[in-house]
């Protein structure tokens, strides 16, 4: 008898016990959002400590429930339509890329997520396996992306901003315009136009050179490009040709961030000859254009 009295008394402490996990869970989850609810998950930005104001907070991560929730509803077209039309054209420019290249790699199954403000109107996302679901939470296992709210839509994956430019110069017929720049949470690439107005074709960089293309800041800071990332072919311009060239470079977001410049170093004014001879430094040009 004693001994039934005090199996029984375990197995109603390990009862007990799985009650009170389930509920830790059930406390941790909001069951209309599926959103983790911690310390971190408050209106104080991770990079200063700064508190943000309460409207816009809860404007802003309004959104971000929407968009994630409407991902774990399968309604691609209505997350779809909260993304902002620079994330459009930048990174998905049809419902179909969204699809393939974010949603059904992200959220093949219902996730959970929580979300805290990192800087300005960027929030850190972390999307997980559905605790609901699964029973189980493991801190480690997490997708991390950065949404950035524009004018109450959203960028994702990354993606912070575009700022227009539109700022050229011309120089021994070689005109190179800078149309705009799109601003990722770790990296920067600018859209250029080339119009090639000499009477051979022309080449942006060899390649063979470090640091012949950057980025300069107000502060003198340069950031070096990846252009070794683009083919020979995406950067030779042909006679009379207009020619639309995305350029990226290693330069980091920041809301202070001023860039004053943009440097061609090494440009090939003949790529006939260039082919052909082993060209000369004095072969080539450079062009800054003023940002």
């Amino acid at each position: 008898m004693q001994l039934f009295a005090s199996l029984y008394g375990l197995q109603l402490l390990n009862s007990l016990s799985k009650k009170q996990k389930n509920i830790e869970i059930n406390n941790n989850i909001s069951s209309s959002t599926n959103t983790i609810v911690s310390e971190t998950n408050k209106q104080y930005e991770a990079i200063t400590g700064q508190k943000k104001n309460e409207n816009t907070y809860k404007t802003q991560t309004e959104v971000i429930k929407q968009f994630l929730d409407k991902c774990n509803e399968g309604d691609t077209q209505g997350a779809y339509d909260l993304l902002s039309d620079n994330c459009r054209q930048v990174e998905y420019p049809s419902i179909n890329d969204f699809i393939d290249g974010y949603y059904n790699r992200n959220f093949d199954e219902k996730k959970s997520y929580n979300y805290q403000v990192w800087n300005g109107n960027t929030y850190k996302i972390e999307i997980r396996p559905d605790i609901l679901s699964t029973g189980i939470y493991d801190s480690s296992v997490y997708l991390e992306d950065y949404y950035t709210l524009e004018n109450n839509k959203l960028n994702i994956n990354g993606y912070i901003a575009r700022k227009k430019i539109e700022k050229e110069l011309e120089k021994d017929n070689i005109k190179i315009k800078v149309m705009s720049m799109d601003f990722f949470r770790d990296y920067t690439v600018c859209n250029i136009q080339v119009f090639n107005k000499t009477d051979s074709e022309i080449l942006l960089d060899t390649r063979d050179k470090e640091n012949t293309v950057y980025l300069t800041d107000k502060k003198e800071v340069k950031y070096n490009s990846y252009i070794n990332e683009l083919n020979e072919e995406e950067i030779r311009v042909l006679l009379g040709e207009k020619k639309d060239i995305k350029i990226k470079f290693n330069c980091i977001y920041r809301e202070n961030l001023s860039i004053k410049k943009l440097s061609f170093d090494n440009i090939i004014m003949n790529y006939e000859n260039y082919t052909i001879n082993n060209i000369e430094d004095k072969d080539a040009i450079k062009i800054e254009i003023a940002i």
